[in-house]
């Protein structure tokens, strides 16, 4: 793909593009180069193109979202970052015809992600910037999975570092999209045990639960499973469609779900669903195992389906979800 003038490739009734999903997450940062084809939709060859192949071409690595601050992303080294994904996908960024950048959960609200992502929608010209609770269950294959009959309705949980994702999936679409102010690296700690990474509304979380949480200070592992039992309670309430405590007041970052629970049949993405699918066992520093165990602990009578990813459905999903030629 890609060549002199206009790197998209048009034979016939189909487009082929190379697109690029940039995730730049409160507590990770990934990269996804995929190869798509495009083709008019319905019998008569509307003007429409939707997505009927998908081939990733390259996954980068997952690093730790790198801070000069405490409220400033490492620009830079994100930078470095991408460089590297480039060169090591032996891809250059000539070739990108199309794609996403997208800042999610508390990365979003740091004094710096907006410039983040200027920096790169404008070195690749053809980015653009996204709702992750969509894309996310457009990855994880949630809205594939609502088109089945046994689902009906899938609701995609995208559990991340600093914000939970909510997309209620029917029949092949999304109807409704939600977040809270509710995840894994809200406390981090260093290799000694002591917090390293204390945001506000963790701290508050945190007191909620009974817990003291201050810089530099060490939480005993019964604290830890008392915080991580706190936050899941919360996730698990919007799955059941119970109203959350007056008592965490703005934990809502969208207006909450219209759609009534509880929901039947769960996607699970985002970092936390590695451990929720027993795919990832080591630990980072934060929550993830914990609020993953803890999840799985107030299951209930719930099905919970496989999803096609998972840490990196947000990314899958914008290299797919934002083409649209027309």
């Amino acid at each position: 793909m890609g060549g002199e003038g206009d790197p998209a490739v048009y034979t016939g009734e189909q487009v082929r593009l190379r697109s690029a999903g940039i995730d730049i997450g409160s507590s990770t940062s990934h990269l996804v180069f995929s190869d798509l084809v495009l083709a008019r939709q319905g019998r008569y060859l509307s003007s429409r193109y939707q997505v009927v192949q998908r081939d990733v071409r390259f996954r980068s690595r997952v690093i730790l979202t790198p801070y000069a601050s405490r409220s400033q992303i490492d620009t830079a080294g994100v930078a470095r970052f991408i460089e590297d994904a480039y060169r090591e996908a032996a891809i250059d960024r000539s070739e990108i015809d199309t794609g996403a950048v997208i800042t999610t959960g508390e990365a979003a609200m740091k004094e710096n992600a907006g410039p983040l992502i200027q920096l790169f929608a404008a070195d690749a010209g053809k980015f653009v910037c996204a709702m992750e609770s969509l894309l996310a269950a457009h990855g994880s294959g949630a809205t594939a999975l609502s088109r089945e009959p046994d689902n009906q309705t899938v609701l995609n949980v995208d559990i991340g570092g600093g914000t939970t994702k909510f997309a209620v999936c029917r029949k092949g679409t999304v109807q409704e999209t939600a977040a809270i102010h509710v995840g894994a690296r809200l406390l981090a700690w260093d290799g000694s045990g002591a917090l390293s990474r204390v945001e506000e509304r963790g701290r508050a979380l945190a007191r909620e639960a009974g817990v003291a949480a201050v810089q530099g200070g060490v939480l005993p592992a019964a604290a830890l499973d008392a915080v991580a039992g706190h936050l899941a309670n919360l996730i698990v309430r919007v799955i059941d469609g119970q109203p959350l405590p007056q008592s965490t007041g703005g934990l809502w970052i969208t207006e909450p779900l219209r759609a009534p629970g509880p929901f039947s049949h769960i996607v699970f993405s985002g970092g936390v669903a590695e451990y929720i699918y027993r795919c990832e066992t080591a630990e980072f520093g934060d929550l993830g195992p914990r609020l993953a165990a803890a999840v799985l602990a107030r299951g209930g009578d719930r099905v919970i389906l496989n999803p096609r990813e998972r840490i990196r459905a947000t990314c899958i999903g914008a290299s797919q979800y934002t083409v649209q030629v027309s």
